[in-house]
């Protein structure tokens, strides 16, 4: 896993992190463009994505808290100033709600504003899922041993949590092993 993936002096650049602003950008091209065939402005493309990022992460870190709440109010502020801690549906929820807002107030019809933002939720999610893999965030299964089959690093003694997870639960506090 390459969850750190260089440094340009202090400054740590994360391969989730980046790979999730690479899939903003790349939703952000098809959305403009799908703005472009639809005759409508393509700038409205910033500000749609915009409220979908923004809405997606302050979503899927909320989410997060409210399904690990008994260790959050154990530790909040390794919750809230974590680079981890992020649950997909609740980015998914909050973001489609930001779009629809954006696109509302736009003055676009929901079924075409839902035809332009569709292949920008594919592409932006699968690149963003490539830099959750490259972190070792939410990708574990069973145990195997066929030849395609993946090692994750190990957190409490158990296999499949990615290195920021553990760092929430370091120690064996913070998160149950229930949660594990």
């Amino acid at each position: 896993m390459y969850p750190a993936l260089f440094k340009i002096g202090p400054l740590t650049i994360y391969s989730l992190g980046l790979f999730w602003a690479l899939g903003a950008l790349a939703a952000a091209w098809i959305v403009r463009r799908e703005l472009k065939r639809y005759s409508y402005d393509p700038e409205i493309a910033a500000s749609v994505v915009f409220a979908a990022a923004v809405a997606g992460l302050l979503g899927a870190r909320l989410l997060f808290i409210l399904e690990e709440w008994e260790s959050f109010t154990r530790a909040p502020f390794d919750f809230i100033f974590s680079g981890a801690g992020f649950s997909w549906y609740g980015g998914f929820v909050a973001g489609a709600l930001a779009v629809v807002w954006a696109f509302k107030r736009n003055k676009l019809p929901l079924g075409q504003a839902a035809d332009i933002a569709a292949p920008a939720l594919a592409l932006g999610y699968g690149i963003g899922r490539i830099g959750c893999f490259l972190a070792g965030d939410a990708t574990w299964g069973k145990v195997t041993d066929v030849p395609w089959a993946m090692a994750f690093p190990i957190c409490n003694g158990r296999m499949g949590r990615s290195a920021d997870w553990c760092a929430i639960s370091a120690g064996g506090e913070g998160i149950s092993d229930a949660a594990l």
